[in-house]
This record gives C-alpha cells, structure tokens and sequence, in this order.
C-alpha cells in the first residue's frame, strides 16, 4: 500500500510511498490518504500527526 500508517505512542506517521509518480496522488490513493486521516481523527489516544514522503 503507497499510504503507510505508523504510530508510536502519541504520534502518527503518515507516508506517501509513491516516489516512481513523485507521490501524486490519483483518486485511489487520495482516498487511501483520507482514510489515514479518519483513523487519525478517531484514535483517541493519537495527538500528532507528521505527513511525510518518500
């Protein structure tokens, strides 16, 4: 999956791993990223999150 989700105690890390298309997003994995994001916003225990890529 080109959208990896990590969390380290308080602090999520959200990566665009598409480098071969300089991580544009097409309407698959913009929605791959705004579930990312609702996971995020509904895990309680989650207080930063860093977007990054690769």
């Amino acid at each position: 999956m080109p959208i990896h989700y990590e969390k380290q105690g308080r602090i999520v890390t959200i990566t665009i791993d598409r480098p071969e298309q300089r991580n544009a997003l097409d309407l698959e994995h913009f929605g791959q990223l705004a579930d990312a994001w609702v996971r995020f916003r509904d895990d309680g225990d989650a207080w930063v999150a860093i977007l990054t890529g690769v």
